[in-house]
């Protein structure tokens, strides 16, 4: 997949359990597909601001990330699902680690395609929402740099907090899906703390790069 469709979908992608059987009329907040219109708008608005600072320092995207991103996105919901089979022996310290690194290492891979990110690149498709539905999908297109349209889809789910993201599928294929199995293979190799270690340290271990280079290179 390629460079800009990444940043955009780490954008809005990128990271609760759900909290009971709400109707959507009940749910405190923004309705899901407001809530991803709005979450664009204001990265949008973020670089724009300082767009040209962010290309001299992209490091600095994380703070856009931090500060937008990070409160609409359910990282901890995100992180437990990637992590998978070997979550179920991790100790909280381990889970808490690992989805903190794992957070770290997406805002690395991917963050300096938000510079892609401009105000005609996504449109939001109209949003029927489902009554009574604590998981929902809103759709959108994403304009490519070379022309053609992507379908990229964001997940999200019913929290204590109202609406959150927790998984971004483009053309049919869904991140979290994607990076489980790179970090079961991961894992298998090294070991949980081996992985959660080169995390930290800022390394893409191998399966994960691999699958990161496919994404932008197809």
């Amino acid at each position: 997949m390629r460079t800009v469709r990444n940043g955009i979908a780490f954008a809005l992608f990128g990271m609760l359990l759900l909290a009971g059987a709400w109707s959507q009329a009940d749910v405190a907040g923004p309705a899901p597909d407001a809530l991803v219109r709005d979450t664009s708008q204001k990265v949008l608005d973020a670089l724009n601001q300082q767009r040209g600072d962010l290309q001299a320092h992209p490091e600095k995207i994380k703070e856009i990330v931090d500060q937008v991103l990070l409160p609409v996105f359910d990282v901890e919901y995100a992180g437990r699902v990637v992590l998978g089979q070997a979550g179920r022996d991790a100790t909280p310290e381990q889970r808490k680690r690992f989805i903190d690194a794992f957070y770290g290492s997406l805002v690395r891979t991917y963050g300096t395609g938000l510079l892609k990110f401009t105000s005609d690149t996504m449109k939001v498709l109209p949003y029927k929402p489902e009554p009574g539905a604590e998981r929902t999908r809103v759709r959108t297109e994403v304009a490519l740099d070379d022309g053609t349209k992507a379908s990229v889809d964001y997940s999200l789910h019913v929290t204590d907090k109202g609406w959150m993201l927790y998984d971004v599928t483009i053309e049919g294929i869904s991140y979290l899906a994607n990076y489980r199995k790179m970090v079961a293979s991961e894992v298998t190799q090294k070991g949980l703390d081996g992985l959660i270690a080169e995390l930290e340290r800022g390394t893409v271990p191998g399966a994960i790069k691999d699958g990161a280079d496919k994404e932008k290179d197809s």
